[in-house]
């Protein structure tokens, strides 16, 4: 690792710093971790399913999709792999047989998944990646900041970093490092400021800037493939100081590749997926 542009307390994460989790040569599903992804609205199955293949994209032994119920016939077509679940027939008693969540991707803000994401905020120690309509809900309530602690990552792009710090966005921009070291400070949270240069400030006090990444990836979709590696790779038993900028780097990788084979301006966040199964491959 390298300061960042000279600045001491900020690391640049680089290829040599990536080491995923051990995988062992005869090995079955439930050794490879289960992980929750709550997400998907009426309409928005495809939020849902981008997180959960980049699960499986990136080891994950089992996913689970708890989803809205019209979203059935959707999410068992695009990722027959997974368990589909939906809300109003989940109980959360079950929360203790993941080994890490995903939330927010795809949620929306209904009266049924703000309360079911209160209920597993409530409750869950377990790893849980909070990505886009988790934290536009926290940003409404903000009693669930209380929930936060050192096994949650949020991975807020910065209009919603903005919600939930009520900074605006040009004056988080002059500063993004101050601003995410502090919140991860003050909440004992991880932190995922997505920008050009994302900014990774963990609870532990480290900070990481992440150059990987190009305008491949300034597409819909894109945020619930990362928040669903980071959850994937949290699901495999990967500490959260080593995975969320190990995925965030993966992320950024696969996006470059995919951006390489059908250009910048073609490629879909479904492409950004074959291309994370082979960054993956070739570490």
């Amino acid at each position: 690792m390298t300061d960042y542009n000279g600045i001491e307390n900020v690391k640049v994460f680089e290829a040599s710093d990536v080491k995923l989790p051990d995988r062992d040569t005869v090995t079955n599903k439930g050794d490879c971790g289960r992980l929750l992804v709550f997400g998907g609205d009426r309409g928005m199955a495809g939020a849902a399913y981008f997180s959960a293949e980049s699960a499986y994209r990136s080891g994950t032994g089992l996913v689970e999709i708890l989803t809205h119920p019209d979203n059935r016939i959707p999410i068992q077509t695009l990722i027959p792999e997974a368990i589909a679940s939906f809300w109003d027939q989940w109980d959360a008693k079950r929360i203790n047989s993941y080994s890490a969540l995903t939330v927010g991707v795809g949620l929306g803000k209904s009266d049924i998944a703000r309360k079911l994401l209160y209920r597993i905020l409530s409750v869950v120690r377990k790893p849980t990646v909070i990505d886009a309509d988790a934290l536009n809900i926290i940003s409404d309530t903000h009693e669930l900041l209380g929930f936060l602690g050192t096994h949650t990552v949020l991975t807020p792009h910065l209009l919603e970093f903005s919600r939930l710090t009520g900074v605006s966005v040009d004056g988080i921009s002059k500063d993004t490092f101050a601003y995410a070291q502090d919140f991860a400070k003050r909440y004992n949270t991880n932190l995922v400021l997505k920008d050009k240069i994302s900014v990774i400030a963990l609870a532990n006090g480290e900070t990481f800037a992440n150059v990987t990444g190009d305008s491949t990836l300034s597409k819909g979709g894109s945020g619930d493939v990362l928040a669903g590696l980071i959850g994937s790779l949290l699901a495999q038993g990967m500490p959260m100081e080593r995975a969320v900028p190990t995925a965030v780097f993966l992320h950024g990788r696969a996006g470059e590749q995919a951006g390489k084979r059908w250009g910048v301006r073609g490629a879909l966040a479904r492409d950004l997926l074959k291309e994370l199964a082979l960054t993956i491959k070739d570490f």
